[in-house]
């Protein structure tokens, strides 16, 4: 099965049909991808120390619905107005994604390691939005979200040091947080409603939001 998968990737990112190419399903009754591994880009340090990269995967305009891609190596994917609908991407490899104009409902990226991408931008005005989507215990570190939706995601345990600062910016909406929360500018606290909420003035665009065991300090400058 493992040999089988291995040609699967490009069914998947041309968006064709998985059914007809007789992918079984897994117990969660989702394709079962499991493992799968893109090829990866060639880098070549060229002039001055510039590293260019050769073999890039580029998605475009496709919709991946009910694939269960656990453990599989999905790094250095470019994906472009791509629809991402009830997968799952538990302890996978989806380091330095890019991503533009995504639309992610109902995933789960639990122990996902998506360190160095940049997740947030928008594509013909529209931007990439992320609706119930699990990123419990996910490696957030070094990542970008700026002028992403996050609507009723949660974060329990997610490694969100380092996270870009301009998180506070985007358009986030009953964000659950459980445990801590260090770095600049990373304490999504909800808009002061009654009295005893008012320590959470400084942060701004965040409403209805559940934090956890999470330390929430005023930021600097704000």
């Amino acid at each position: 099965m493992a040999s089988r998968k291995s040609g699967l990737w490009m069914t998947l990112a041309a968006g064709e049909s998985l059914e007809r190419q007789g992918v079984p399903r897994s117990e969660s009754g989702r394709f079962d991808l499991r493992g799968i591994e893109f090829p990866q880009p060639r880098y070549r340090t060229r002039d001055r120390g510039v590293k260019s990269a050769k073999d890039i995967i580029e998605v475009r305009n496709v919709e991946w619905r009910d694939l269960d891609l656990s453990g599989a190596n999905l790094s250095e994917l470019r994906l472009f107005d791509v629809g991402i609908f009830n997968c799952i991407f538990d302890s996978a490899t989806c380091r330095r994604w890019r991503t533009w104009g995504i639309e992610g409902s109902g995933c789960s990226f639990r122990d996902t390691d998506l360190r160095g991408s940049a997740l947030g931008a928008p594509s013909s005005g529209r931007r990439s939005r992320y609706v119930e989507v699990d990123f419990a215990a996910t490696d957030f570190r070094q990542t970008f979200h700026h002028s992403a939706q996050i609507i009723r995601c949660t974060f329990d345990q997610a490694r969100l040091k380092s996270i870009d600062d301009r998180l506070p910016r985007n358009r986030v909406h009953r964000l659950r947080l459980c445990g801590a929360a260090r770095g600049r500018r990373v304490q999504p606290v909800p808009r002061p409603r009654r009295p005893e909420q008012r320590e959470c003035d400084a942060v701004r665009r965040f409403s209805s939001c559940e934090i956890q065991c999470c330390p929430v300090r005023r930021p600097r400058h704000a």
